[in-house]
């Protein structure tokens, strides 16, 4: 057989992967929701991504997440809108594979 030209071809696998991780979340009414719904410590939905902290709130922030702050000043993000951005593209597949600093793979 004479080959004529070269190509380069990519061939990408993508797999499924369950993983179970648990947090405390309150049910609070979110005002731009419009419904009472969950809502986890921001510290906490990073541990269940795996991702940094700064990386979750940088990408809630651009995409709009409902947060609220408690009296002890510290953040939640409602798990409703987190989820709902990250079903609309490619930024919460991103989110999902930026581990942690010292994270195990």
């Amino acid at each position: 057989m004479r080959s004529l030209k070269s190509r380069e071809i990519f061939i990408e696998y993508e797999r499924v992967q369950s993983i179970t991780r648990r947090a405390r979340t309150q049910v609070v009414h979110c005002t731009e929701c419009r419904e009472d719904v969950d809502f986890v410590a921001i510290t906490e939905a990073a541990g269940l991504f795996n991702t940094e902290i700064e990386t979750l709130t940088r990408f809630a922030a651009e995409h709009q997440c409902h947060f609220q702050m408690d009296s002890a000043g510290r953040v939640f993000i409602c798990i409703g809108s987190l989820l709902a951005k990250m079903r609309q593209g490619a930024d919460g597949k991103r989110l999902l594979v930026e581990p942690r600093k010292g994270a195990q793979r």
